[in-house]
């Protein structure tokens, strides 16, 4: 371990042994779960989780490889094999997910799909799309990123290994779950939301 990563393995280091000790009149410890970067709970929350690795992806604070490597550990991609390992590999860069992205999305972007994050994120922001296609994109988009990062963690531990086609139909499990959550209904501008979903996983 060298430079930057000895520096922070120091600090996190100290602030260990600078904790203080642990000590039974004090009472038990307790679990908590953070739900955003200052707050902390004693229960677990999917949507908060959801919201974080969202954050953290269009932040780049995810700790793949490229931050993993500050820290003198080095780690490719699970999903490819690719040695350096970085959000932009990931989303989309990786075969993977590339083939992920690009089949739930080959309806609303045909051909212009692309592996390149920056690219990508620029497109979601293009203001010329009908509004229910454009809130199906994001949907497609941040629901990815997260069950990406899922699979990536599972095989990271050793957990089951999931394929293109199986992580692909979990998108779209979460993405109609979550429009069907939102009921909408009679002259609601977003009444043809799942409708519209439907229509664009089918011709997948």
């Amino acid at each position: 371990m060298c430079g930057r990563g000895r520096r922070v393995f120091g600090d996190v280091y100290t602030a260990i042994e600078n904790a203080q000790k642990p000590d039974a009149t004090r009472g038990s410890d307790v679990i908590l779960w953070r739900h955003n970067e200052e707050d902390f709970k004693d229960h677990f929350s999917a949507a908060r989780t959801w919201d974080q690795i969202r954050v953290r992806g269009a932040e780049d604070r995810l700790s793949t490889g490229v931050c993993m490597r500050q820290w003198g550990i080095a780690q490719g991609c699970m999903l490819c094999g690719e040695p350096d390992e970085s959000r932009d590999h990931l989303f989309f860069a990786c075969p993977y997910t590339f083939t992920v992205w690009s089949n739930l999305t080959a309806t609303l972007l045909g051909t212009t799909a692309s592996p390149d994050w920056t690219t990508t994120v620029t497109s979601l922001l293009r203001r010329n799309r009908n509004k229910i296609d454009a809130i199906l994109l994001r949907m497609i988009f941040h629901t990815t990123i997260y069950l990406v990062w899922k699979d990536r963690n599972s095989r990271r531990h050793l957990g089951p290994w999931v394929t293109a086609e199986a992580i692909t139909r979990q998108i779209d499990k979460a993405i109609r779950n979550r429009i069907s959550s939102l009921k909408y209904t009679g002259q609601h501008k977003l009444e043809g939301l799942f409708r519209r979903w439907v229509e664009v996983y089918i011709r997948q």
